[in-house]
């Protein structure tokens, strides 16, 4: 966040400030803080994610729905073969779904997709756990879940809530996961690229060779750079826990 503020004017951007209310009339927008000041402008933009007072103003509670599976993560120096390469691996079985990505430094973000419900109390032991469910996994699997401690995780439960066709109104407006809140398994909106009113069938069809040749080749770069791989040879490739 400081790095980002780096380049702004000083003193637009206040940390800590809890907005409390928001109103509007036909000309402006004010959001009230919970320390009594307040800001006005020409458009309130609600960037405030899952838990979005902008959004709780605009819909009402009860638009956020809890997802069938959370996430166990960690960032931790885990010295494995993949930790010093630019692989990615998801790893999907019976049990759950495993990332591993480098990060650079020697560092490893790992996370494991599990079942949940907000009525689930917290392990005692979550990395205990974790090593009992994917502890038999195929490599480096153990090996991530022998070298990590209890003190790397975060847990992460997962929600999502229906997207509106209009989630605007007036002059305030949401982004990101104020918006539509969701699973990470499902956020392919920034990867995604707007696409001709066409199929893709007739978008092939038509294609002179040349194009046709480039999409071939950005497909086997994008093979070779994302990764997916079965826990075991009798495993599926879906990923069970989102569904």
């Amino acid at each position: 966040m400081d790095r980002l503020a780096d380049g702004l004017p000083g003193g637009l951007v206040r940390y800590g400030m809890t907005c409390e209310r928001i109103s509007q009339d036909g000309d402006r927008v004010t959001a009230t803080f919970g320390d009594g000041s307040s800001a006005t402008g020409d458009l309130l933009i609600g960037a405030d994610g899952h838990h979005s007072i902008v959004r709780r103003h605009l819909w009402g509670d009860g638009a956020v729905r809890p997802a069938t599976f959370g996430t166990w993560q960690g960032l931790s120096p885990i010295d494995v073969d993949l930790t010093g390469t630019h692989r990615h691996y998801m790893i999907t079985g019976r049990e759950g779904a495993c990332g591993l990505m480098p990060a650079g430094d020697g560092l490893l973000q790992w996370w494991f997709d599990v079942r949940w419900s907000p009525a689930d109390p917290r392990p005692a032991s979550p990395l205990s756990g974790l090593r009992r469910r994917f502890g038999h996994w195929a490599a480096p699997v153990p090996e991530v879940l022998a070298a990590a401690t209890d003190d790397d995780l975060e847990f992460f439960g997962h929600h999502w809530n229906k997207v509106r066709r209009v989630w605007g109104d007036g002059r305030i407006t949401l982004v990101g996961d104020a918006a539509h809140t969701m699973p990470p398994t499902l956020d392919a909106s920034s990867r995604k690229r707007p696409r001709p009113p066409c199929s893709p069938a007739s978008a092939t069809a038509s294609a002179p060779p040349r194009r046709e040749a480039t999409r071939r080749s950005l497909r086997r770069r994008r093979t070779h750079a994302f990764q997916t791989r079965t826990a075991s040879p009798g495993y599926s490739r879906t990923n069970p826990v989102s569904s």
